[in-house]
């Protein structure tokens, strides 16, 4: 079920690599230990130069059965 947007601040991290090294999976972590996943490629792409910069985020956040929180960015701004 797709949530209205939610604003959050956190730090971009790396959650996955293809088979040459490379990011293709990137998380938001935020206090309290949670991580929201990056859904599509593009906003991958465009976060990947960030990765251990603060972020602030807001998106419409999908949580699937097993607890997951899966994260659609609609704006991003740079922190730290």
């Amino acid at each position: 079920m797709l949530s209205p947007e939610i604003t959050l601040t956190g730090i971009v991290t790396a959650s996955s690599w293809d088979k040459n090294n490379e990011v293709d999976g990137i998380t938001i972590a935020v206090d309290g230990e949670k991580e929201y996943i990056i859904v599509y490629r593009k906003h991958i792409e465009q976060l990947i130069p960030l990765i251990r910069r603060e972020i602030e985020v807001t998106g419409k956040l999908t949580t699937d059965a097993a607890g997951n929180n899966y994260l659609s960015i609609s704006n991003c701004r740079i922190i730290k």
